[in-house]
């Protein structure tokens, strides 16, 4: 017998949760590296603003230390990713949903995703190298990667909700 991945398939509802999970993985991911960026210059005793951008300098004598302007860029990427979360990846999810359930069930495992999505992801890995390869400074990434992080984990959550959808339509029938 012949070992082929094209030929795993799943139910709808195990696609959407995989895709969920990918979602959350990644974004779990993002989300540690933005506030790993965002508190980079932290030594044991001081801080140090080296590689960070004319704003974080400002933003903590604006906010009274270092601390306040790590903890608005935290918030700020939270809250810019939970609305991007609830708007553009609730579509994409939607959007996945309803591509997943025209799909044959149980549908290949590769079919996940439709190539532009493929294409999609493909270019935001090279655009977070990108950024990585551009020296950009610590503050911006990291305000970067916690809004992606969080939309992802907000988008991840839409694929759970759909998931559950899918797996009590399917008891319905």
């Amino acid at each position: 017998m012949q070992y082929n991945p094209s030929q795993w398939k799943l139910t709808h509802s195990k696609l959407l949760a995989i895709s969920g999970l990918i979602w959350l993985s990644i974004g779990a991911l993002l989300l540690k590296l933005g506030i790993q960026f965002i508190l980079f210059g932290w030594t044991a005793t001081r801080f140090s603003d080296e590689g960070y951008s004319s704003l974080f300098p400002y933003l903590s004598q604006s906010l009274a230390g270092y601390e306040n302007a790590c903890l608005l860029l935290v918030a700020l990427g939270i809250l810019v990713g939970y609305v991007k979360g609830n708007v553009v990846m609730r579509k994409a999810a939607q959007r996945a949903y309803a591509r997943i359930s025209e799909l044959p069930n149980p549908a290949p495992l590769f079919s996940i995703y439709s190539r532009a999505n493929y294409i999609i992801l493909a270019i935001m890995m090279g655009l977070g190298l990108t950024m990585k390869f551009l020296d950009i400074s610590y503050d911006v990434r990291g305000f970067i990667d916690t809004a992606v992080g969080i939309a992802l984990i907000q988008g991840a959550i839409h694929f759970f909700r759909f998931s559950r959808d899918a797996s009590i339509a399917k008891q319905k029938f």
